[in-house]
């Protein structure tokens, strides 16, 4: 069986409360890379719009990524000819540019399996200012899972309360899909957690992840095809009972076994 490691989210102040401010317009995910990126590149940079644009996708790709909870490890920034040249004037950006990754994984509680890589290469193809980003695994099985900058293994806690809550998604009234992982994507293609096979829904259409001691939705499509006990939501933090509506498919989520009697 594989183990994994997960970083801890480190807590926030007033986080009840902004958690109900469903009408904020960035998700939780863009609300922290903001805050990573601003500590990351202003002192380093002088405030330069060039390296955050950059760090920017890098987040926006590593989001698309996530796979069982895990970060992409290896970036590929494509670049026209002239962003090149001005970007490999910075010196060390790579490697700024990955300790900011790594610094991003930790607040929101995922795993690397590898020491993130940023390889940035001149591409006549590409845009200027839009650079063009892959994020990828560099070890596609995840077989190795490293421990980075002395971060402590202390990660077992949040599966502990993960498979303590009984958390569980009955789906369409028929199926029901216990929830044992901090993250759980659910959509049309076949690689999420829960898949549903209806056009109207998104390859990627939901995630629930575990914060600060419970399960938070988050829409994936910005599409307000997302709804909870009726509101439509871009995120929302979930408790027994709620009725998910994705697209016309009907999710209820539930906490302990005994919930499931009823």
């Amino acid at each position: 069986m594989k183990r994994y490691i997960y970083f801890a989210a480190s807590p926030l102040r007033n986080f009840a409360t902004s958690l109900y401010n469903i009408s904020m317009q960035l998700s939780r995910f863009e609300t922290v890379a903001q805050q990573v990126l601003e500590g990351s590149f202003k002192r380093l940079f002088g405030g330069y719009l060039e390296p955050q644009e950059v760090a920017s996708r890098l987040a926006r790709a590593m989001e698309d990524g996530i796979d069982d909870a895990l970060s992409p490890d290896l970036f590929t920034v494509a670049l026209h000819p002239r962003d090149y040249e001005h970007l490999c004037q910075q010196s060390g950006l790579e490697t700024e540019l990955a300790a900011y990754i790594t610094r991003l994984v930790r607040q929101l509680g995922l795993g690397l399996a590898q020491r993130p890589l940023i390889r940035l290469i001149l591409d006549k193809k590409a845009a200027q200012n839009r650079p063009r980003i892959t994020a990828v695994f560099q070890d596609s099985h995840h077989r190795q899972i490293t421990e980075l900058h002395s971060v402590p293994v202390v990660q077992e806690e949040i599966i502990d309360a993960v498979m303590g809550l009984s958390a569980f998604l009955v789906v369409n009234g028929r199926k029901t899909y216990p929830i044992q992982k901090p993250i759980i994507t659910v959509g049309r293609r076949n690689k999420n957690d829960i898949v549903l096979p209806v056009a109207a829904v998104s390859r990627r259409h939901v995630q629930l992840r575990w914060r600060y001691g419970r399960f938070i939705l988050y829409d994936l499509t910005n599409r307000g095809r997302t709804a909870v006990n009726g509101i439509k939501v871009s995120e929302w933090p979930l408790q027994s009972g709620d009725v998910i509506n994705i697209s016309g498919q009907t999710l209820i989520y539930g906490e302990d076994t005994k919930d499931m009697s009823h």
